[in-house]
C-alpha cells in the first residue's frame, strides 16, 4: 500500500513537472512570437519611415527644382522688362527738340512730317525748311536711342517714299535726264540700294542702273518694281509753328 502511494506521488510529481515545462515552453513560444511580431512591426515601421523620408526628400527636390525654374523664369522676365524699358525711346521728345531748333533757325516756313519707313515702330522725321524746286528735306531716324540724320532728299521740300518697299526714292529731272537713287535704312544710316539714270527724254536713248549702261527693257523692269509700288511724299504735312508733334499721327 505504501509502495502504491509512493508511486502515485511520483507520478503526480512528474505530471506536475511536465505541465510546468509545457507552461514554460508556451511562455517562451509566446514571448518569441511577440518578439517576432514586434521585430516585424519595428521593421515595417522603419521601412515606412524610410519610404516616407524618401518621398519627402523627392518632394523637396521637386519643389526645389520647380522653385529654381520659377525663379529662373522670373529673372528672365525681369531682365526682358528691364531691357525693354532701356530700349524704349521717347522719340517724340527727341524729334520735338529738333523741330523747335529748325523753327528757331528758319521761322514759320519750317514744316515736318512723320513716316515709319523701315516699319520698326518708330517713325522717321522729315523736316522741310523750304518748298522751292531744288529744296529737299532732311530725314532723321532714331538709332541707339539717339537722333541720326539720314540725309537730305527729294525736291520742292518733299521726299518720295515707296511705302511697301520700305525705301526712300530721291530723284530729279535735269538737263542730263531723269536720275535718282533709292535708299534703305540700315543701322541708322541711309544705304544706296540702286542708282538710276534715264536720258531718253533728252533723245540720248541711254539708260543706266548703278552706273552701268543697260537695255531699256532691263532698266524698265528694274524700275517698275519701285514705281509700281505705293508711292507717297512726305515733308510738309505739319507746321512747326502750330502742329504739336505730341498730337499728330504718322504712317
Amino acid at each position: 500500500m505504501e509502495k502504491r502511494n509512493i508511486l502515485t506521488l511520483c507520478m503526480a510529481a512528474c505530471f506536475s513537472l511536465g505541465i510546468t515545462s509545457c507552461s514554460d515552453n508556451t511562455e517562451v513560444s509566446q514571448e518569441s512570437t511577440i518578439q517576432v511580431e514586434t521585430s516585424e512591426s519595428d521593421t515595417s515601421a522603419v521601412t515606412e519611415a524610410a519610404v516616407t523620408t524618401e518621398i519627402q526628400t523627392e518632394t523637396t527636390v521637386i519643389q526645389t527644382i520647380t522653385e529654381s525654374e520659377t525663379e529662373s523664369v522670373s529673372e528672365t522676365t525681369e531682365i526682358t522688362e528691364e531691357e525693354y524699358e532701356e530700349n524704349t525711346v521717347d522719340w517724340k521728345e527727341i524729334y520735338d527738340s529738333e523741330i523747335k531748333s529748325k523753327y528757331n533757325q528758319y521761322g514759320d516756313v519750317v514744316c515736318y512730317d512723320l513716316c515709319d519707313i523701315n516699319k520698326d515702330g518708330v517713325p522717321e522725321l522729315f523736316i522741310s525748311a523750304a518748298d522751292y524746286r531744288l529744296a529737299g528735306a532732311d530725314v532723321y531716324t532714331i538709332y541707339d536711342s539717339t537722333l541720326s540724320l539720314l540725309g537730305n532728299f527729294g525736291t520742292s521740300g518733299v521726299v518720295t517714299v515707296c511705302v511697301d518697299k520700305n525705301v526712300i526714292h530721291s530723284s530729279y529731272c535735269g538737263e542730263s535726264g531723269y536720275a535718282g537713287k533709292i535708299f534703305e535704312i540700315v543701322n541708322g544710316e541711309a544705304q544706296v540700294v540702286l542708282s538710276h539714270m534715264d536720258t531718253r527724254s533728252q533723245a540720248k536713248d541711254k539708260v543706266y542702273i548703278n552706273d552701268v549702261e543697260v537695255t531699256t527693257d532691263e532698266y524698265d523692269a528694274v524700275m517698275s518694281e519701285y514705281e509700281s509700288s505705293t508711292i507717297k511724299t512726305f515733308g510738309r504735312r505739319f507746321s512747326a509753328a502750330s502742329d504739336d508733334i505730341y498730337s499728330v499721327d504718322f504712317e
